[in-house]
């Protein structure tokens, strides 16, 4: 069922997948910066590829192939305004477009969430929470620092309680 509003009240407890872990940790995220943060701790902490998606219609298009494949999925809300592409204007969409597209879906793997949009992330937390998701939230603050300081540990928790040893990348 899509979430198109706000969704009060209190969130389910989180649910334990049980399908094999995924191979892939996938970003949806626009800031040229915060990628390049995000690729180095991946690759140095979790020692996943990282799939990054700067639109919620590519995130989307990727994930219909390869949501199975997925160890966690970390997005953010505002993607930025239009731009031109091969000659056309296109709309980058929001991460809620990609939050109501999971919440049609069986869950498979945990969600962070990392927007300073707090109403836009409420929004798909409560979203993906209502569909049986695990999400977890960062609030981006201090430049990039929040992303070793909140949002790592937030990610080893999250793929540590889906059973994946994120230092190694093996299951337990």
């Amino acid at each position: 069922m899509p979430c198109f509003s706000f969704l009060w009240g209190d969130a389910p407890d989180p649910v334990r997948h049980t399908s094999r872990p995924g191979s892939h940790v996938v970003l949806l995220e626009d800031d040229q910066r915060r990628i390049e943060a995000m690729v180095r701790v991946v690759k140095d902490t979790f020692s996943l590829p990282l799939i990054v998606h700067r639109s919620a219609p590519e995130a989307i298009a990727w994930l219909e192939k390869h949501l199975e494949d997925s160890a966690l999925l970390a997005l953010d809300h505002d993607l930025g305004p239009s731009w031109r592409r091969s000659g056309t204007l296109f709309d980058p969409g929001i991460g809620r477009h990609v939050a109501n597209w999971l919440a049609e879906r069986e869950p498979v793997c945990p969600v962070v969430i990392h927007s300073s949009n707090g109403p836009a992330a409420n929004g798909m937390q409560n979203c993906l929470e209502a569909a049986g998701w695990t999400v977890g939230r960062v609030f981006p603050f201090d430049e990039l620092e929040w992303i070793e300081r909140d949002w790592t540990p937030l990610v080893q928790q999250l793929l540590a309680a889906f059973e994946l040893n994120p230092a190694s990348g093996d299951p337990d």
